[in-house]
């Protein structure tokens, strides 16, 4: 599956990235097929994946920039 695949996947399917996704649309008046090929967008779908991915395996994960 490729990326333009996999964004519309997950648009489709997990309510909080499709819920970043419209807010994006509304708040920068684009298109949903804009919005997917928004660099910002495709890293924010990264970000979701990853926490769905650490929750699944129950791994946590070390924020070695924040100075947590």
């Amino acid at each position: 599956m490729g990326e333009n695949e996999l964004l519309m996947h997950d648009y489709r399917h997990y309510s909080d990235f499709r819920r970043y996704v419209d807010r994006h649309c509304r708040s920068y008046g684009c298109t949903l097929e804009e919005a997917l090929q928004n660099f910002i967008v495709r890293e924010v779908r990264k970000y979701y994946e990853e926490e769905r991915r650490l929750k699944t395996n129950g791994s946590l994960t070390v924020c070695l920039g924040c100075g947590a």
